[in-house]
């Protein structure tokens, strides 16, 4: 069993983050060492990780050094005109809706399922530029895979990848596939990030717009992470297998079930008012647990279109610490915690509790 070793965290630290950087010294070594190398480019290295991602996928890949230029190549090569309209999850991650407005592209909201977080429904736009969305932007939250939508045809499906890694059914659907590959993530790469499809001329055209490829330093740091992941992705199931076993008495769902990866633990809680008083009492035993949501998706001016499904997930969810890092010590003290604030029956009122 991998349980990584993150310099500068105390075992005997009394407070459990919600997030814990996979960062190893091993990783740190490959880093040190790519560092004493000092290339401007390590055209090699950069294959390397691009090949690493072409076998697990089966489809071409091309490294990019961080979103913005990734949409900016995409919108070249695409013919994607300023003011034209993309439709996005409202839980994508910020940076990719970020790139897009910095290459003066709009996005289009659509609502998600109210347990899990997955999309739903169309994406929409206002009337006068229905005709303008050029790509569907979806994604698999939570590392829960998701079949391709049924509804709406945009002429391209970008499918966002970063909470699964490495195929399973019902992922790898999505004309061109991505992944962001920050701190957060389960591999980390210095920010950078991933095109990945099986068209492999679209990839080839690509490649010759492309200005700005990861560091040697990213590329040397995302193939270390790699190294280790099997492992690590191993740790987080049997974590998660574990937490499966909390009492819910009612207070609150489990996680779907099936072949995923466990990205994070995410409960649904069945009241708001409960979702507050277990993240309290979990902050007063000196555990972290918040919404996943630690961002709002910018809807900009009112559009027609109303998000009960994503208010409804945002104010019912509460994720608990799930890193490979997380020792058995602190997994058991988390278990022993909620199930304490079940036997407690404080699901419904919000009280000042005591651990």
């Amino acid at each position: 069993m991998l349980v990584p070793t993150i310099r500068g965290m105390s075992r005997s630290a009394q407070s459990i983050p919600l997030l814990r950087t996979e960062l190893t010294l091993a990783d740190e070594r490959a880093v040190r060492q790519q560092l004493a190398r000092q290339p401007f480019q390590d055209d090699p290295l950069l294959g390397q990780w691009e090949a690493t991602w072409e076998g697990a996928w089966q489809r071409a890949a091309l490294a990019f050094a961080d979103p913005a230029e990734l949409m900016l190549t995409m919108k070249r090569l695409l013919g994607w005109q300023d003011g034209d309209w993309i439709g996005v999850d409202p839980l994508l991650d910020p940076a990719w809706v970020e790139a897009l407005a910095a290459n003066w592209l709009h996005t289009a909201w659509r609502d998600v399922e109210p347990h899990t977080g997955q999309g739903r429904g169309a994406f929409v736009t206002p009337p006068a530029v229905a005709d303008r969305l050029r790509a569907g932007f979806c994604q698999h939250p939570f590392g829960l895979p998701a079949a391709k939508p049924m509804t709406g045809e945009p002429p391209c499906w970008l499918e966002e990848i970063s909470a699964v890694l490495s195929p399973l059914a019902g992922c790898g659907w999505g004309d061109i596939q991505l992944l962001h590959l920050t701190g957060n993530r389960m591999v980390a790469a210095g920010g950078s990030c991933l095109l990945l499809s099986r068209d492999e001329t679209l990839v080839r055209q690509l490649r010759t717009l492309r200005h700005h490829p990861p560091s040697p330093m990213a590329c040397a740091l995302g193939l270390s992470q790699w190294g280790s992941l099997e492992e690590r992705l191993l740790r987080r199931q049997q974590l998660a297998e574990r937490y499966r076993m909390l009492r819910g008495d009612g207070c609150f769902q489990r996680p779907p079930e099936g072949e995923r990866a466990w990205e994070m633990f995410v409960l649904s809680m069945s009241s708001v008012d409960g979702c507050l008083d277990l993240q309290d009492f979990l902050h007063a035993s000196h555990i972290r647990a918040s919404s996943p949501l630690w961002f709002q998706p910018n809807l900009g001016q009112p559009l027609p279109l109303c998000l009960s499904g994503w208010s409804h997930f945002q104010q019912h969810a509460l994720a608990v610490p799930l890193y490979a890092s997380l020792v058995d010590s602190e997994h058991k003290r988390i278990i022993n915690r909620v199930n304490r604030w079940v036997g407690r029956g404080r699901s419904s009122t919000r009280t000042s509790m005591s651990p």
